[in-house]
């Protein structure tokens, strides 16, 4: 780079020259000592100051003739005005050019931190939603699992009453046959009048007995009964209870599902804003390095000043010559003494304090190696009747990676392709062996016309609840309502399917409870290839197709919650599959999955 002191040596050469030139051409030769005292000391000051060589002196006083003093003053004065206008303008220029520069990189990391904190907020807000979520659906696993000791009580409880009940339905009566036979003598009264009177009241006594038992036996059998039905409608009553537990802790487990997607975007965006934020730091403290560094680039301030002193003090001892005026120490003193570089340039606005707020603790300093959010998580067991106990918190201060192009936390990592490692050099060298063939992707064969297969899926009975969720095999299957399994005829079971992803959710319509039967369903996966596209922190990202010519879907196969609002266009060169989102202005953390396939009008068969 040309310094503007250099630049100045040359054009005081080149006025020089001319002067020299009048001068031979008859004006007057006055004063020849104090010329030359000017180049010798104008020439020693840009020597200090790095701008003059022992040979670009010897020319400038070879090129001075005597008796050219006024014209001298003359060229001089020119040189003044030429160094204003283009020495220090150039100086000032830098000076305007690298100020902008700063405004600009604070300005850039003043809008990324700006995001990332509002970023931040966010993910703080969706990680306390998701921890509060999971909080109520222990407290619902603690209330099926006080549900499921009141039925055990209520069953418990009925034993005795319906035992009772059971052992008081018989009652009967066996007198001894002996005690009733009938015997008279006629000879003592001539007939058996007075025997029969009294064996009738034997038995009528007897009857009489019987009749009472039977009525206090029913009483307590009536009573045992009524202790039964009571028994058993307590029972009735807490499955009912368990039923309604298991339903709301199922509703409170795809919610918290749902929150937690949520609560993972918006930590992953906030993850990648970061790293923009941090990238954004880097770019104005290498500015700043570069500012700061002597012998530097174009935005060097110490150069800039010592090249402004230089020209200053120059163009004032030029002044003073041309002001009939004696160069020594003490009108280089003056001249030293009368360089202002902040009034005459300017001061530059490092911005040090905005650097400084902007990259406090409280909107991160770059040097983080973890975040914390709300500071706990939860182990949140798997399966369909997990207990109570084993929904545990513990600290969360997940890692983050800050450096561009990587996944600021573990749970964004999308895979990736591992870069080819390059071969170690041959020690000896070889004749270079023929490029190979460039890979190419598997022919893409139409897709067949015919329907696809149809596999059965198990989903069995559902007693607890409405709703029931099953596993499918693939993502993205294609599913018919109508029960494949054996119905019999006084069955009116109605179903409703809906698929997320690789989960199928069935809904019995015509009850609003479950279901006894093992319900069987047939399922297909649509022809083509389920293309694996992940996240992404940019807001398009381009992938590999497993062959070329295919056609794609902008539809997510993975599943999607609730709240999830992404939409997406692909476009397709070749073999690569670009994806871009099209309802918001950055990238996604879900790991997308769409399906595409070679030809064809549909990708889904009906």
């Amino acid at each position: 780079m040309l310094r503007p002191c250099t630049a100045f040596l040359v054009t005081l050469a080149a006025n020089v020259a001319t002067v020299s030139f009048a001068a031979r051409n008859n004006l007057k030769a006055e004063r020849t000592s104090t010329v030359t005292h000017v180049i010798d000391k104008i020439g020693a000051l840009l020597q200090t100051r790095g701008g003059s060589t022992g040979t670009v002196l010897d020319n400038l006083r070879a090129l001075v003739t005597p008796g050219a003093t006024e014209s001298l003053n003359e060229a001089l004065t020119k040189v003044i005005g030429e160094i204003e206008a283009k020495v220090e303008s150039k100086i000032k220029s830098g000076h305007q050019d690298t100020q902008v520069a700063i405004d600009q990189k604070i300005g850039d990391l003043t809008s990324a931190t700006r995001q990332a904190v509002d970023e931040k907020k966010t993910a703080d807000g969706k990680d306390g939603a998701w921890f509060d979520c999971v909080s109520e659906e222990k407290a619902k696993r603690v209330a099926i699992e006080e549900a499921e000791e009141a039925l055990k009580r209520a069953q418990d409880a009925q034993v005795a009453p319906c035992q009772l009940q059971e052992d008081r339905k018989m009652y009967g009566k066996d007198p001894n046959a002996e005690e009733y036979k009938f015997g008279c003598d006629i000879s003592e009264h001539g007939n058996c009048d007075p025997q029969m009177k009294d064996w009738e009241a034997e038995i009528d006594s007897l009857l009489s007995g019987v009749r009472s038992g039977a009525v206090e036996a029913t009483g307590l059998w009536t009573e045992a009964k009524h202790a039964c039905d009571a028994a058993k409608a307590e029972v009735v009553a807490r499955e009912g209870a368990l039923a309604a537990a298991i339903s709301a802790w199922q509703q409170q487990r795809a919610h918290c599902m749902t929150a937690h997607e949520s609560r993972q975007i918006a930590m992953c965006v906030f993850g990648t804003d970061l790293q923009r934020k941090c990238e954004k730091a880097k770019a104005y403290s290498n500015l700043m390095a570069e500012v700061d560094k002597v012998g530097g680039g174009e935005y060097s301030h110490p150069d800039r000043v010592t090249e402004w002193k230089g020209i200053a003090v120059t163009k004032c001892m030029i002044s003073k010559v041309v002001a009939g005026e004696e160069i020594n120490s003490a009108t280089l003193d003056v001249c030293e003494q009368s360089i202002n570089f902040d009034a005459d340039v300017g001061i530059l606005d490092r911005k040090q304090a905005a650097f400084a707020d902007h990259t406090s603790p409280a909107k991160f300093t770059c040097k983080e190696s973890s975040i914390t959010f709300g500071g706990q998580t939860w182990t949140v067991p798997d399966g369909d009747a997990p207990a109570s106990s084993e929904y545990v918190i513990k600290p969360f201060h997940p890692a983050v990676g800050l450096a561009a192009e990587t996944a600021p936390f573990a749970f964004c990592e999308s895979e990736k392709p591992e870069p080819p490692k390059p071969e170690p050099p041959a020690e000896t060298p070889a004749p270079e062996p023929p490029a190979p063939e460039p890979p190419t992707a598997r022919p893409c064969t139409p897709t067949p016309n015919s329907a696809p297969a149809w596999n059965s899926v198990h989903v069995g009975n559902s007693r607890f609840g409405q709703v029931k969720t099953v596993n499918l095999p693939a993502s993205g299957m294609v599913c018919d309502s109508k029960a494949q399994n054996a119905q019999k005829p006084h069955w009116k079971d109605r179903f409703e399917l809906t698929i997320n992803g690789k989960e199928l959710s069935v809904k019995r319509l015509d009850k609003n409870h479950g279901w006894g039967q093992n319900l069987e369903l047939r399922c297909q996966e649509p022809h083509g290839d389920v293309v694996m596209v992940g996240n992404s922190g940019d807001v398009v990202k381009t992938v590999k197709l497993p062959a070329g010519g295919m056609m794609c879907e902008p539809k997510a196969l993975n599943k999607q919650a609730d709240n999830w609002r992404d939409r997406f266009e692909v476009t397709i060169e070749g073999d690569q599959l670009s994806v871009k989102r099209l309802d918001v202005n950055h990238g996604w953390g879900q790991k997308l999955e769409i399906r595409c396939r070679c030809g064809g009008s549909s990708l889904i068969q009906q």
